[in-house]
């Protein structure tokens, strides 16, 4: 072969071997910066949108968790889960403590943000159930030994003092019915603002973490707007 073509077809060969080394770099930074940039753009999760009630109003529920997994963060809500408690009606008031204590530790398939929460309204349920369990011994006994002996596990320090000293002011041992509810009424209140506080705030606090939101349009009645007849 003739040297000047050799020399040709060399430095044709070459350039192609270049080429063909500068279009795999560019294909290679290309997929680099591609896979970079999807790993650092933020993703859209996707929302889920329920119909729920909410304090008798009609209310949407937005977040990013399948329709089972929101319909479980509105059901353990205060508006929905809290048991109304009263003293006067004691034996109802504490199956309906224990029934939702028990579902509370129960939704353990719930997100871990509503731990605490679900810790505290635990705590807080566990102290009021103690206290509606001891009404009917302490009625019927006329003594208020059992009470002493509930408020010693769940209150502290000046809060116990404070609780021995309204059960001596009040002077429980009382046999008509009707004053020893309202005697009871009195130390429940008491009580119960000194157990471990309402957790309402800490649930709102961790559906906010959780980019978990109510929508609700609350309709004013005709009474509160000034256009009853």
């Amino acid at each position: 072969m003739d040297d000047s073509v050799e020399s040709t077809y060399t430095q044709t060969a070459d350039k192609v071997e270049d080429s063909q080394i500068a279009m795999y770099r560019i294909f290679f930074t290309f997929i680099t910066l591609f896979t970079c940039l999807n790993t650092a753009w933020p993703k859209t999760t996707p929302q889920t949108e329920i119909h729920v009630i909410l304090l008798g109003q009609p209310c949407l529920l937005l977040g990013p968790y399948d329709e089972p997994t929101l319909k479980a963060i509105h059901g353990i809500g205060p508006a929905q889960i809290y048991p109304n408690l009263s003293v006067s009606n004691f034996t109802v008031s504490t199956e309906q403590a224990q029934k939702t204590l028990d579902k509370i530790r129960g939704m353990n398939s719930l997100p871990s943000s509503l731990d605490r929460y679900r810790e505290k309204l635990g705590k807080r349920l566990t102290g009021q159930i103690a206290f509606l369990s001891t009404i009917e011994t302490t009625q019927k006994a006329h003594n208020s030994s059992n009470l002493s002996q509930v408020a010693k596990k769940f209150l502290k320090n000046q809060d116990l003092i404070a609780f021995e000293k309204l059960l001596k002011k009040i002077n429980l041992p009382q046999k008509n019915t009707s004053s020893f509810m309202e005697s009871m009424d009195q130390i429940f209140d008491f009580y119960n603002d000194r157990i471990e506080p309402d957790p309402e705030e800490e649930f709102h606090r961790a559906i906010k973490r959780m980019n978990v939101q109510y929508t609700c349009s609350f309709e004013e009645t005709e009474e509160s707007t000034g256009n009853s007849e």
